[in-house]
């Protein structure tokens, strides 16, 4: 498929292509261990990794997302990723950080230090086999959002902390301005309750002027009633005092709602004709006592609650986090069952990131798409549980899509697993797809039931089974499209896209099939591409050691 690499760079110039674009082959990876003699270590085949890099890399939200995670959270700077343990999504950034920084616009870079991260996380990788670009995918997909997801807990985590030391500060300074309040109280208090020559002193702590009215009156009794019996103004004097005090702590209940029955029960309790002066005023210090410290505690209380639901609220949120790989990639199926006996229907959502479809020899996609959400009929050992009948009953199940991704990837299922054999055998059907395509087997109330897909990636699969054989991938740059064979690659006319459909004979013919179909939505094709910042004296060059350790350098076409 490669085309020679001065008819590309040709190819290049005769083009519209901006020249911010970067077209790199990615090179079959050779390690070298050096230790006490000189070992060359091969990863074998990696041809499935390279062909879906490249169609990943010329997805724009997904290479536009990857690179703005990258410069936003500092990873080029030095400093940060000496404290950041290395990663399969991390040695993808650098990849393609890496590719888009170059100054050439085409060349080949060996990616053996992304390789390397992917065989040390998933054990499946290892060895010399022939592997499966869709397992791949599914892989890589998911490492980097469950690392993306990651990330963002910790974020939260931090956050809950920073505000739980807020929170903290807050409630000390409540408390310490409710002990200041009761401090001032208590030494006030007594100063208002005490009589000289038998008249109340009504200070400025009593803002209400009816009370102040009847403590005057009441005064006017004592005074009247004073020569007469002295029984009689001792008692008076009594109830001058009570009534200073259920003055004093009424005004004073207004701290909290449950202040209100404290000072109740205390000017209750506090009718005695003989209590004396000195008596009272204790129980006035102790009743707003209690007072202060009940209005403290529902103010720590309330705040300690309020904390609690907040911390209950963020725990909820981080059951499941939305990264970018979700926004682009992530739609929803809905699994419809019917009971055949009652005919009630029962919904299961789940999500998905890609469509894995049955193929049949000589169909195009929307039939295959058509099948996958054909009616099955549940019976014998298949019966379905009904919740509402309570027992297995006979059902219909049907799939259908209840949410559309930006990015729709459908993987046409190949390779068939022959019970005669025990064995899988590739299925080289012809299956047509087209350039455009709009998705009908949808829910009724979905959004936009007329989303317009374009194809603008091709993953290929050349060879007769599933342990052997050869990936390619052709992908859309430009309006132009671009042949991509481990390092070689060339401009191709769109024509070529119909040799790749498949054989029309089940023994015979080409068996360069479409295996993995990339396409996207009108709104991610126009998406603009995200251009790196300026480099400092802190950026990580390509030309550094930094970047020759982990890739080797780079090898352009020229």
């Amino acid at each position: 498929m490669g085309l020679g690499s001065s008819k590309f760079e040709k190819d290049l110039v005769s083009t519209e292509i901006p020249d911010t674009e970067r077209f790199y082959g990615l090179r079959k990876c050779m390690l070298f261990l050096r230790l006490v003699w000189s070992v060359c270590l091969s990863f074998g085949n990696t041809c499935y990794c390279n062909s879906v890099l490249q169609a990943l890399y010329y997805c724009t939200p997904f290479r536009n997302s990857v690179l703005k995670y990258y410069y936003s959270n500092n990873l080029h700077i030095t400093s940060t990723r000496r404290s950041i343990e290395d990663n399969l999504f991390l040695t993808l950034a650098d990849l393609f950080v890496n590719i888009t920084t170059q100054k050439k616009r085409s060349g080949v870079i060996p990616p053996k230090r992304f390789v390397e991260r992917l065989r040390y996380e998933n054990e499946i990788f290892r060895g010399h086999m022939h592997q499966d670009a869709h397992e791949f995918l599914n892989v890589l997909l998911n490492s980097v959002a469950e690392y993306l997801q990651k990330q963002e807990k910790e974020k939260q985590k931090h956050q809950q902390q920073h505000q739980q030391q807020q929170q903290n500060r807050l409630i000390n300074s409540n408390s310490s301005g409710n002990l200041n309040n009761q401090y001032y109280t208590q030494q006030q208090q007594p100063y208002n309750n005490v009589n000289f020559n038998g008249n109340a002193n009504v200070n400025g702590y009593n803002n209400n002027s009816n009370n102040r009215n009847n403590l005057n009156s009441s005064n006017n009794s004592v005074n009247n009633n004073n020569n007469n019996n002295s029984g009689i103004s001792n008692n008076n004097q009594s109830n001058i005092n009570n009534s200073n005090n259920n003055t004093y702590t009424n005004n004073s209940s207004k701290l909290s709602s449950a202040s209100n029955s404290t000072s109740n029960t205390n000017t209750h309790n506090r009718t005695d004709s003989t209590t004396s002066e000195s008596v009272s005023v204790a129980e006035s210090v102790t009743t707003t006592s209690n007072i202060n410290n009940t209005a403290t505690t529902n103010v720590n209380s309330s705040s300690n609650n309020s904390y609690s639901n907040h911390n209950n609220n963020n725990n909820q949120s981080t059951d499941h986090i939305k990264t970018f790989i979700h926004d682009i990639f992530e739609g929803i199926l809905t699994n419809e069952t019917k009971c055949l006996t009652c005919e009630s229907i029962t919904n299961k959502d789940e999500s998905f990131l890609d469509l894995s479809i049955d193929i049949d020899q000589n169909t195009s996609i929307t039939s295959c798409l058509s099948n996958f959400s054909s009616v099955e009929i549940l019976s014998k050992n298949d019966k379905f549980y009904c919740d509402k009948c309570i027992s297995l009953q006979e059902a219909q199940k049907r799939m259908k899509i209840k949410k559309l991704p930006n990015t729709l990837i459908i993987h046409l299922k190949r390779f068939k697993f022959i019970e005669q054999i025990q064995q899988y055998k590739k299925l080289n059907y012809r299956v047509v797809f087209p350039f455009e395509i709009i998705i009908q087997n949808t829910v009724s109330d979905i959004e936009e039931p007329d989303k317009k897909y374009h194809l603008f990636a091709v993953v290929i699969h050349a060879g007769n089974g599933p342990n052997h054989g050869h990936y390619t991938s052709m992908v859309k740059s430009n309006g132009y499209w671009i042949g991509f064979d481990d390092e070689n690659m060339g401009i191709i006319p769109e024509s070529d896209i119909f040799d790749i459909f498949g054989s029309s004979s089940e023994y015979f013919g080409r068996n360069e099939c479409g295996y993995l179909l990339f396409y996207q939505s009108e709104s991610a094709m126009n998406e603009t591409q995200f251009k790196p910042p300026q480099p400092n004296s802190s950026y990580i060059p390509t030309t550094s050691t930094f970047t020759n350790f982990f890739y080797g350098g780079t090898e352009s076409q020229s």
